[in-house]
């Protein structure tokens, strides 16, 4: 069994005819048809079928189809995921900053956007309360592609953090105006 054979499948099921089947796989009816035989023999039941036209997919075909769908999925994923790799993170960050950190938010967002410029970045003025949040309300909100995530809190060094379940590791500068760490 071959990842084509279930394109085949697929397209089969979708279109519901074999001559547009083929041509949505941009190949012959008869190789098209060959492909699916074959399919049928490596599984061992038949999936289609059969009459003087295209009648339809059998039990075994449908359960046959589901399986092909969700392999075919896993691999355009697989296939995105390699994508990315290659071209370095992408997707959106969103920073959320009191009033007083926006003009160092630049210090922070020209270096990763430098190193990252598939990120889209957006910064957005909020008080202290809108910017705090748990690590398991990012792991939520994530894709699935970072696997770790560091948290920095940018404020004055007087503003008070409430109580909650996340502990942050800051760099206290003495008479500076921010915490940030370097």
């Amino acid at each position: 069994m071959v990842l084509r054979q279930l394109e085949y499948l697929a397209a089969l099921a979708r279109e519901k005819h074999f001559g547009r089947a083929a041509d949505a796989c941009h190949v012959s009816q008869p190789t098209l048809s060959a492909a699916i035989r074959l399919l049928e023999d490596d599984l061992g039941a038949p999936i289609v079928e059969r009459g003087h036209r295209y009648v339809g997919l059998t039990a075994q075909g449908q359960v046959a189809l589901e399986h092909a769908q969700r392999v075919l999925a896993e691999v355009e994923n697989l296939r995105r995921s390699l994508e990315e790799i290659d071209k370095g993170l992408t997707g959106r960050l969103r920073i959320g900053v009191v009033p007083t950190a926006l003009p160092i938010v630049s210090q922070i967002t020209g270096p990763f956007f430098a190193r990252f410029p598939g990120v889209t970045v957006a910064v957005v003025d909020a008080g202290p309360a809108a910017i705090l949040f748990t690590p398991s309300s990012v792991a939520e909100t994530t894709s699935g592609v970072a696997n770790e995530m560091s948290t920095t809190i940018v404020c004055q060094p007087s503003t008070p953090i409430p109580d909650h379940d996340t502990s942050f590791d800051g760099v206290a500068v003495p008479d500076a105006p921010f915490t940030w760490p370097p």
